[in-house]
């Protein structure tokens, strides 16, 4: 099964331990979960200006999963909330609103040994109207996203196939779930991400293929008609391995994909395309750790909307990454969102006051394990959420003396001016230390009560991160 990077990456940390919208631009940050584990997979706004979220969540035991859908107001204060499971793994993956105000949900189900490719349709609070579960054949099939079709059916992308092969899988149902027809698509080295109805009733689809293309691993574009007929098929990459996660229709008819590669250091990895599958441009977006792009949408500037997460490299945290570009791919702004250890947005979307609402999950190490919840984060149109300008990130900073005994002086090239947290982390990524004051130039950093040894820390001014670095204590 495909999960999110990011899931991967807790359970291997497992194994070591009526609301009327305000027309000003609300943001916030707010996390959920009542459990272990929680994570968020899937957003939407909806009609009535508030969101639906979509993940999964940790039942009575702590290996296995329920669908956990939350339903917030416009402020990303809890409605209600639902779980839907048999005390098994289940994966939530995508969900949006259907017309009659309910919504309808994809993901899969491992209750009978293999996975199950589950379609759930609820009412407009969350009480189930119908599910089904597609297994085509022995092999598994895994839905990861679903979109309701002009005809009040639904469309499903998805992976069929075994591990590590498979191919992609597209899946076509009417308004009740009952199959109309389902197709396999590749070479046995493929599995789909994302599928969008177009505007003539085809579908197209985005992946990732191991059987075609430049590289050990590329997106995967396809084009079908009505009845699931492959129209014409492209890949796009380089040399690296890249994977395609989202998929947006440009407004000249033409598509945006946005994935990530797998280069030494690895980057976002956008594609802006014609109507007919032909690269007019691509961009690589990112530092010089691992980065990632889960979700891109068109803007109403004509730009793009890009989020994933993006790493401060070996033993640093990892944070919840939003880009914004100009119709041409360029950078405008770019914005970190940290909380926790870890922390990212698998899913996101302009709203209608002009800003942006991201969906993911954040983890923190609790007692020596780690705990995650759902991560909600509103933006304003200029990535704030505060809605004001916050300082310069990541201001070149020297610290000295490094190795140091009893103080060291991290000094910063620029006055600031702000005020400032401080977090310290051990090797394992465990805060170990936190404090705050003004910074003007330079922090004194006491020595304290820390054994000797490698040490990494972190500075913020409310939401922006100042800088961060590493000290050894002799």
């Amino acid at each position: 099964m495909h999960l999110k990077p990011f899931i991967l990456v807790i359970l291997s940390l497992l194994a070591w331990t009526g609301t009327t919208v305000a027309q000003e631009t609300i943001t916030f940050r707010k996390t959920f979960g009542d459990t272990r584990h929680d994570f968020g997979n899937a957003i939407q706004q909806t009609t009535d200006g508030g969101f639906i979220l979509f993940g999964l969540s940790t039942n009575d035991s702590p290996f296995n999963y329920d669908l956990y859908l939350i339903k917030t107001d416009y402020r990303g204060e809890k409605q209600w909330e639902k779980k839907f499971g048999d005390n098994t793994f289940q994966i939530g993956n995508c969900v949006q609103q259907t017309t009659d105000g309910g919504y309808i949900l994809c993901g899969a189900d491992n209750g009978y040994g293999e996975d199950s490719l589950t379609l759930i349709k609820t009412d407009g609070v969350g009480n189930i109207q119908w599910e089904q579960r597609y297994r085509m054949t022995i092999d598994r099939t895994v839905g990861r996203y679903v979109q309701q079709t002009s005809d009040g059916g639904f469309v499903i992308t998805g992976l069929i196939g075994g591990s590590p092969s498979g191919n992609v899988y597209v899946i076509k149902t009417d308004a009740i779930g009952t199959l109309e027809w389902s197709k396999a698509y590749g070479g046995g080295k493929e599995f789909g991400t994302c599928i969008r109805q177009t505007i003539d009733d085809g579908y197209l689809v985005l992946g990732e293929t191991g059987s075609y293309g430049y590289g050990s691993s590329d997106m995967y574009v396809l084009r079908l008609t009505n009845s699931g007929d492959t129209l014409w098929t492209k890949t796009f990459g380089t040399e690296s391995q890249e994977t395609g996660f989202s998929l947006d229709l440009t407004s000249d008819g033409g598509f945006v994909a946005l994935g990530y590669n797998s280069n030494r250091n690895g980057d976002l990895y956008l594609v802006r395309a014609d109507e007919f599958g032909n690269e007019l441009w691509s961009k690589s977006y990112g530092g010089d750790s691992q980065d990632n792009g889960y979700s891109v949408n068109q803007t109403t500037d004509g730009g793009y909307f890009l989020a994933g997460r993006k790493s401060g490299g070996l033993n640093q945290p990892v944070d919840m990454y939003a880009i914004k570009t100009d119709a041409n791919g360029e950078v405008i702004w770019d914005q970190v969102y940290p909380q926790g250890l870890i922390s990212e947005a698998s899913s996101a979307q302009q709203t209608s006051d002009g800003g942006y609402i991201m969906l993911g999950s954040t983890t923190s190490i609790v007692a020596q394990n780690p705990t995650s919840d759902m991560y909600l984060v509103k933006i304003d149109s200029a990535g704030n959420t505060s809605g004001i300008i916050g300082p310069p990130e990541d201001v070149s900073l020297t610290i000295c003396p490094n190795p140091f005994f009893e103080i060291a002086y991290i000094k910063f090239e620029q006055p600031l001016g702000v005020q400032y947290t401080l977090l310290l982390y051990d090797t394992v990524g465990k805060v170990i230390r936190e404090e705050s004051g003004e910074l003007y130039q330079e922090i004194e950093f006491k020595r304290n009560d820390l054994t000797p040894g490698l040490y990494f820390f972190r500075i913020y001014s409310g939401d922006h991160v100042l800088g961060s670095g590493k000290i050894i204590v002799q």
